[in-house]
């Protein structure tokens, strides 16, 4: 049985249960500033492990930022229907 924790509740410290669309717009804001530190920083230089290097962490920083979106749009369906009750 694994005991891992939701990437999204460790970053931003919210089960997604209970993150708002506020709280998930500021969490694709620091994504996009951690995308934007990643792009702006040096070049890979040889003898990188894969996880370390440029694209490798550009991967993972877009596709947690489209998971945050999913989550998002998910949230604010939820919150449509239940303001339409």
């Amino acid at each position: 049985m694994s005991a891992r924790r939701d990437p999204v509740e460790v970053s931003f410290g919210k089960p997604v249960t209970l993150m708002t669309v506020s709280d998930f717009d500021q969490a694709i804001d620091v994504v996009e500033v951690c995308i934007d530190q990643v792009e702006a920083g040096p070049a890979d230089i040889p003898g990188l492990r894969p996880y370390e290097r440029k694209r490798t962490q550009l991967t993972a920083l877009q596709q947690f930022i489209e998971d945050l979106r999913l989550y998002r749009n998910e949230r604010r369906e939820r919150e449509r229907r239940a303001a339409q009750k």
